[in-house]
């Protein structure tokens, strides 16, 4: 095995090995323009009851902002943008967990239309809103979703979420508009026979909508869970974020005050200042995971390498040996 980059901070050390999943984590909400709430609201007001074109109603568009806020959603896909409604909703609530939109419309009139609404609610930072045909789009697109909202051609539900379900991210869910209105609309009895007979995915359906949204969740893939609950750890900590990493952490905690004795008892945030910044060096961002493995319910192994702040590779080889001398084998 080629020589990889190690960090000989103790607490870099001993996170890298294991981390537990103790208690589930959310993101910290960011700080966001304090004046985006009351524009869009005043924005939706003035539009109350004159959204037409295959729009969601209002109720509709909250259950999708809730939802988002409750799970706390960042990588949203609509497929069938209207003239934007729905993804001033959905871009209301990304706004509050950090996240962003992408949104697709085939039709050109509509598109337009919709970012001229996008504009207007100042929500545009918050989505991007693509001319397309959803068809072609969605099967190549990059990247992975936690939330997706489909209402686009009701006969091609099944195929939507067949190109999308491989991107969805454990925890996330797939919602799909119209699936009560079984006699207006070719497709959706195929596609909610399919999705209630798919063993990754719970399904329910809102009823509050006289159209009704199926919600599917992708159950959360622990494996998955730790990886990102290690990269954000080590990442908070290369910030400077220590009260926000305490949250991340599971390990040793004797461990940790035998290095640091003197420190108050549960100051993890000393402890973790101490364990960066006590011994000259800074607290590293991992580059790559190289290896792990799940040791039981809710502990799990990596092996990652660490990079510079520059983004390349960090290496610290054995001390007093050169680097021509290092045994690369190991």
């Amino acid at each position: 095995m080629k020589h990889r980059g190690k960090f000989y901070s103790p607490i870099i050390y001993l996170l890298s090995c294991i981390i537990l999943l103790a208690n589930p984590v959310l993101s910290q909400e960011p700080e966001v323009n304090r004046g985006i709430d009351e524009k869009i609201s005043k924005f939706l007001e003035s539009r109350r009851n004159t959204w037409n074109e295959m729009n969601i109603p209002e109720s509709d568009g909250k259950v999708l902002y809730d939802l988002i806020i409750k799970h706390n959603y960042k990588k949203a896909l609509e497929i069938g943008t209207s003239t934007g409604h729905s993804a001033i909703w959905i871009g209301w609530a990304l706004s509050k967990t950090g996240g962003r939109l992408i949104t697709i419309e085939i039709d050109e009139n509509r598109y337009k239309k919709a970012l001229s609404n996008f504009e207007k609610a100042g929500i545009s930072d918050y989505i991007d809103a693509r001319l397309a045909d959803a068809h072609k789009l969605v099967p190549v697109l990059e990247g992975q979703f936690d939330f997706v909202f489909c209402d686009a051609d009701k006969d091609w539900y099944k195929n939507y979420l067949t190109a999308v379900l491989p991107k969805l991210e454990g925890g996330g869910c797939f919602t799909a508009h119209n699936v009560l209105n079984l006699r207006r609309n070719r497709g959706i009895q195929e596609f909610l026979d399919y999705v209630n007979n798919l063993p990754d995915l719970e399904t329910t359906i809102n009823q509050s909508s006289r159209s009704g949204i199926s919600i599917s969740y992708k159950p959360p893939n622990k494996l998955e869970m730790a990886r990102n609950a290690l990269t954000t750890y080590f990442s908070l900590l290369h910030d400077g974020r220590y009260s926000e990493a305490v949250s991340y952490y599971g390990g040793d905690y004797e461990r940790l005050r035998n290095w640091n004795p003197v420190v108050e008892k549960n100051d993890y945030v000393t402890l973790f200042r101490n364990g960066c910044t006590g011994n000259g060096f800074n607290c590293l961002r991992i580059k790559n995971i190289v290896r792990e493995r799940q040791l039981s319910p809710v502990e799990f192994q990596f092996i990652v390498e660490f990079m510079k702040n520059n983004g390349s590779l960090f290496i610290v080889y054995g001390y007093g040996q050169d680097p021509e001398d290092t045994d690369f084998s190991q």
